[in-house]
């Protein structure tokens, strides 16, 4: 049971109907464009913005961090290991 259980129900994905994807906007969702930067990195740069994503977005979720700081501590975190 995690903390976000019985907030909504269960999204039945068969029962949703059509659903249209769009390219994400890397303007408007720049993490997503990080992460593919750091896939063309290689080496080290996808593991170091998994981890600073996991514990930036676990500060969050304890309120220790504001939801627009998660990029910035990824980017800090990448910095280290450029």
């Amino acid at each position: 049971a995690g903390r976000l259980d019985n907030i909504a129900p269960t999204l039945d994905l068969a029962q949703a109907g059509k659903l249209d994807f769009f390219p994400l906007d890397d303007d408007t969702f720049s993490a997503p464009s990080l992460m593919r930067k750091c896939l063309k990195l290689g080496g080290v740069a996808p593991a170091v913005f998994t981890i600073a994503n996991d514990i930036a977005v676990e500060r969050f979720l304890r309120g220790d961090l504001p939801f627009n700081r998660i990029l910035a501590i990824i980017e800090e975190a990448l910095g280290r290991f450029g």
